[in-house]
């Protein structure tokens, strides 16, 4: 029988809020909130104060439980201090910004019971001859407020006998597995079982229960979490089957409950977030979950390491989300030491990598970038080819095809037109049922399957676009990207108009590709409403994968476009520079160039651009697959007046310093409001695309 999972909420309690303050050693307490509103306290307001007070105190009632004893942790006391319970020590941390752990043995006394913390003051510090503290938390150089006090969430632990002083997951993305540690402390000897089970965010379970019989020796008076005395535990390769991968795109949180047990029942419970995810730094290159990534991000000095900023997740929260956000920032180089866990898992749930790096003086820390090793660039190939209406068999043949070329290429990721599944322009002609019956779901869907077994046996990302039944009846022009690992990726064209019960998608997209980068998708259309591809770009995007079926359209509009003749297409093999000739004008090249290098360099990224070529029902494509640099420069183009491919290398080092980059640096959203008011102008793609 399966041991029920206890509830780690019913053996703790948040010490957050209702504190009481006195800065001048008397009675005189004045309430103050905390964690995060300890800007209030006198002490704080008073910097003259701050420097010299040395007397100030905590204070709180809490309210003791026969039977149990407790634990007290601080996520830091600012320049250190000493906690005490009813005018008695029982902790001190000298450290002077670090956690802190204390035994109040004497809430197993039903009734109310004084806690108090007594913070040093900066001034009270012990220093070296230079004038520099001795306690690594900064330098002599330091800046901003130097007021002591609790700067973290304080959380109240209870256990009987034995307690769980700490748990640390360590991840591994082969299996998925974990390593789990485990520190246990007891005050006499004692002896159980250590239970261990992974769960879902949805508290569901993952994998089977682990339990460790362990024994652990008579120790002293806690003072302090790792006091020698404790026990500690490794359960090695604790699988985790089916856990999803962390990643700033899909930022999956997992929760591990550890206990302890005797026959009498529970002891002690205590539960960590973790995410399945590995960080290493490999020739200079960055890895996340061992596949290359970019990284874009802006150091924290300025507002994240003020003390009052941090433990308050009502003004980090709009920060990570918004502010990081508005710099392209998927990362942020962080100057607490430590971050609070407040800091910690707001993070992990907003899907922000944290980079810590040493304490160095404000002028040696430029604003945070980092990008894969120059040596190991991604390879793209983007691919133009014809399509057969209503054939997928025939046009995965013709993408297998191309796959193996790209392949032997070397690319990393192979990139097809909009709707080569499916074909393309003959759909506006369709009815309804016949709509229907060549649309497939994803990813499940006999293409996708198709498509993602090339992507296993080649290694390389691969996208396709087809015709996407979805499980609510409504249908889509979708494109989905198919990567080696089985990640996979889908977007719903945004302003779909090729037929009436074809439906326009509702969000962006962006995903981390495994070779390296963040890449966001936009479909055809999608990239001429200018608004789309800025905000795939905001949300993480340094690849735009651009599917197209355009050029050569039908237009009454004599500066757009306009009609490719079929006889030149015809005699192409007799009278290429004729045909080329409208390749290359304003029915094809020419009126590319108008916007398309403009949506790459505007917004910092590489556009990978593919596109139809040839027969497409009663219109001309004229191909001409290209990649676009962040600077708006071409880096490869297809000009074969048929099937071929693009391939270039994408220097990641270019997206560190790009114009539309650093332009993006100074926009002011404030400004913006009236891109999200409706004008009452508006109409659908699908008028736009067929009004006369």
């Amino acid at each position: 029988m399966t041991d029920p999972v206890p509830v780690a909420a019913d053996w703790q309690r948040s010490l957050d809020g209702a504190w009481a303050f006195s800065s001048n050693g008397t009675d005189d307490f004045r309430p103050i909130g905390g964690p995060g509103s300890w800007d209030e306290a006198p002490q704080f307001v008073d910097q003259a104060t701050a420097e010299s007070w040395s007397s100030g105190t905590y204070r709180l009632e809490v309210e003791g439980r026969a039977g149990f004893d407790a634990v007290a942790e601080f996520d830091a006391i600012r320049w250190g201090g000493q906690v005490l319970l009813d005018g008695v020590p029982v902790g001190v941390q000298d450290v002077g910004y670090a956690p802190i752990a204390c035994d109040l043995a004497g809430l197993s006394t039903a009734g109310r019971h004084r806690l108090e913390v007594r913070p040093r003051s900066w001034s009270s510090l012990p220093r070296f001859e230079t004038g520099d503290v001795q306690i690594p938390c900064g330098e002599g150089h330091w800046f901003g407020e130097k007021a002591a006090g609790i700067t973290g969430s304080v959380m109240l632990r209870w256990h009987r006998g034995a307690f769980i002083s700490g748990t640390r997951v360590v991840p591994q993305v082969e299996g998925p597995a974990c390593d789990v540690i485990v520190d246990v402390t007891a005050k006499a000897g004692w002896s159980g079982d250590l239970m261990l089970q992974a769960l879902r965010d949805d508290g569901s379970p993952i994998g089977a229960t682990s339990r460790r019989v362990i024994r652990v020796g008579r120790v002293g008076r806690v003072g302090r979490v790792g006091e020698s005395g404790s026990l500690r535990v490794t359960v090695e390769g604790l699988a985790l089957p089916g856990a999803r991968l962390w990643s700033p795109e899909q930022p999956t949180m997992h929760r591990m409950v550890a206990w302890l047990q005797t026959a009498d029942g529970v002891v002690n419970v205590r539960e960590e977030r973790f995410g399945v995810r590995e960080i290493a730094v490999v020739d200079g290159a960055f890895m996340l979950n061992g596949r290359r990534r970019a990284l874009f991000g802006a150091s924290t000095m300025f507002r994240a390491g003020d003390f009052r900023f941090v433990a308050d997740e009502a003004k980090l929260r709009p920060y990570l989300g918004t502010f990081l956000a508005g710099m392209n920032a998927t990362a942020c180089q962080a100057h607490m030491h430590p971050l609070t866990r407040s800091w910690l898992d707001l993070c992990d749930r907003l899907g922000v990598l944290r980079i810590r790096l040493g304490f160095h003086p404000m002028s040696a820390n430029p604003p945070f970038t980092a990008h894969a090793s120059r040596e190991n660039p991604m390879r793209v190939a983007t691919i133009q080819c014809a399509s057969q209406p209503a054939d997928a068999a025939a046009n995965l043949a013709t993408m297998r095809t191309l796959v193996a070329q790209a392949a032997a290429a070397r690319a990393d990721f192979a990139i097809f037109p909009e709707c080569n599944l499916s074909g393309y322009w003959f759909l506006r002609n369709l009815d309804e049922r016949a709509l229907r019956a060549l649309a497939e779901p994803l990813p499940d869907g006999p293409s996708a399957r198709a498509v993602a077994r090339m992507a296993r046996e080649t290694g390389m990302s691969i996208g396709a676009g087809l015709i996407e039944a979805a499980p609510d009846g409504r249908l889509f022009n979708s494109y989905f990207v198919a990567m080696p690992d089985g990640g996979f990726a889908r977007h719903r064209k945004l302003h779909a108009f090729e037929h009436d019960a074809i439906s326009s998608g509702d969000s962006y997209t962006v995903f981390e590709d495994p070779h390296g980068i963040t890449a966001g998708i936009l479909i055809c259309y999608d990239n001429n409403i200018i608004e789309n591809p800025r905000a795939t770009a905001l949300a993480g995007a340094r690849l735009l994968i651009a599917p197209h079926q355009t050029g050569g359209c039908r237009t009454a509009n004599p500066h757009l476009l306009g009609l490719i003749e079929r006889r030149l297409w015809d005699d192409r093999a007799r009278d290429p520079a004729a045909l080329r000739a409208e390749f290359l004008g304003d029915k094809g090249r020419g009126w590319l160039m108008r916007w398309l290098p403009s949506r790459a360099h505007d917004n910092g990224i590489f556009v990978a651009f593919s596109n139809g070529v040839g027969i497409d029902d009663d219109e001309i494509r004229p191909g001409h697959a290209m990649v676009v640099d962040p600077y708006g420069r071409i880096l490869a183009e297809c000009d074969a007046l048929g099937g071929g491919m693009a391939v270039a290398d994408l220097d990641l080092a270019l997206l560190e310093h790009a114009t539309g980059a650093e332009w993006m640096l100074a926009r002011r959203p404030e400004l913006y409001a009236p891109l999200t008011v409706p004008t009452g102008r508006e109409r659908s793609a699908r008028e736009m695309k067929f009004r006369q």
